[in-house]
């Protein structure tokens, strides 16, 4: 992702970036990568014989969620099903 201006998705206030210092940091808002997903198969290299399965996600959503809403529990849990689903941002 390249360096640019970010806005909440939900409540659509511009957030800031987050400031290391050398005790902590402060986090204006989190990040969640999500998508369409395509399931896909192939040997496990370290086990003949053992397949794996992985999702590959085929085309990238970024949600920001300011740090004000990230504290509202319907947001992280609306997150949390379109996650799940593999939901796009629209």
């Amino acid at each position: 992702m390249t360096l640019q201006a970010r806005r909440c998705h939900h409540c659509n206030r511009d957030v800031r970036p987050t400031v290391h210092t050398r005790t902590g940091a402060r986090v204006d808002y989190y990040r969640t990568v999500t998508g369409p997903t395509r399931a896909e198969t192939f040997e496990n290299p370290k086990k003949p014989g053992e397949t794996l399965r992985i999702l590959h996600v085929e085309e990238l959503h970024e949600l920001v969620t300011c740090s004000e809403c990230w504290e509202d529990a319907s947001v992280r849990a609306a997150l949390e099903k379109r996650f799940q689903a593999g939901g796009s941002c629209g």
